[in-house]
């Protein structure tokens, strides 16, 4: 007998996030996976708001500095701690 692995889509899992079945629990949707991510420490976070201070100083109007916001991609949808979006934001 063959067990099979189901994949989410992203539209499956911001249905799943409107229900707010998830609401207790941080998830990300990685190739069609729910990854269960940990808490943040107070040092994680520190350092992560250092470094995306640093890149929207260096960048300024080059890129937009996104923190801990989701991605959606084709079959993902992560929260990196910091992305480098390209400009304009609007696309």
């Amino acid at each position: 007998m063959m067990i099979s692995q189901i994949k989410w889509t992203v539209a499956e899992y911001h249905r799943l996030i409107d229900t707010g079945i998830l609401n207790e629990r941080r998830l990300e949707l990685i190739q069609g996976d729910l990854i269960e991510m940990p808490s943040e420490s107070p040092l994680h976070s520190h350092f992560s708001s250092g470094v995306a201070e640093y890149l929207r100083f260096s960048l300024q109007d080059l890129a937009y500095v996104r923190e801990a916001h989701p991605i959606t991609l084709s079959d993902s949808e992560p929260s990196p701690d910091i992305a480098i979006v390209r400009l304009p934001r609007s696309r």
